[in-house]
């Protein structure tokens, strides 16, 4: 009998061994976790924060355009860059205004052999007018 009382303390105690070493392993598991979470919480943080800067730059640089440009196509300063270039500009008399006319079964039939109008075959109507797509 007493062979057996020596095995079962043997087991016993390498039981417990294993079941400490399982509880160290998954408080390690749990720890290094925690760890990677916490620093991937920081980085987008870091990069939240940056993002928010250049978000906040390019607003202060779209504001400074924005006032540029209402300055630059503003009617006294467009007369006043006239007069400083010297471009002799003036509204077009009506004796230099042309009206152009298409006819409309241009549109719809497309004047092709390939059958169908240019219009359903994707062709854009200002392409037909003689302007760019």
């Amino acid at each position: 009998m007493a062979t057996n009382r020596r095995r079962d303390q043997e087991s016993a105690g390498l039981g417990v061994v294993i079941r400490a070493l399982l509880v160290c392993g998954v408080l390690a598991a749990l720890g290094i976790g925690y760890v990677r979470k916490h620093s991937e919480q920081l980085e987008l943080g870091r990069r939240i924060t940056e993002l928010e800067k250049r978000r906040e730059r390019l607003e202060r640089t779209l504001e400074a355009q924005v006032a540029t440009l209402s300055t630059l196509v503003s009617r006294p300063q467009l007369l006043e860059r006239v007069r400083h270039h010297g471009l002799n500009l003036a509204p077009a008399t009506p004796s230099q205004r042309m009206t152009v006319e298409l006819p409309a079964h241009r549109l719809v039939q497309g004047g092709t052999n390939s059958g169908g109008s240019a219009v359903a075959r994707g062709v854009s109507p200002v392409a037909l007018m003689g302007g760019r797509p």
